[in-house]
């Protein structure tokens, strides 16, 4: 029994982990995402915190951050007006050209033939 108590405890902080650093990220995408930064908000070792968050999520943390961003950008394309370079600097890029070769590496097109795409779809 006390076993079974430890395990639920041991999830429940792997859970609330994951909830800081999933929630630190959303709130900083703009900004200094390096696994140090990330890894000083949780307390935790840089490279542990690496290993630990594939191991639990199944995923890199780099991964997990490229997704969302990836995400926040579709997002401003679609429901903005707002230049390349605005959305560019909102997602923590520091060169417009680097989140255009972000963008296609990852969504498969420029952003903006995707806002393009969609606005003829509507």
């Amino acid at each position: 029994m006390h076993e079974l108590g430890l395990t639920e405890q041991v999830r429940h902080d792997e859970s609330s982990i994951l909830s800081m650093i999933h929630q630190y990220i959303k709130l900083h995408l703009a900004d200094d995402l390096s696994l140090t930064r990330i890894a000083q908000k949780v307390s935790l070792n840089p490279s542990y915190l690496s290993r630990w968050y594939k191991k639990t999520t199944g995923k890199s943390l780099s991964d997990y951050i490229a997704e969302k961003r990836l995400e926040l950008s579709k997002e401003l394309l679609l429901s903005t007006a707002l230049k390349m370079h605005e959305i560019s600097s909102r997602l923590g890029f520091s060169d417009q050209h680097y989140f255009f070769r972000f963008f296609k590496k990852t969504a498969g097109c420029t952003p903006q033939e995707f806002r393009e795409q969609r606005i003829t779809r509507s």
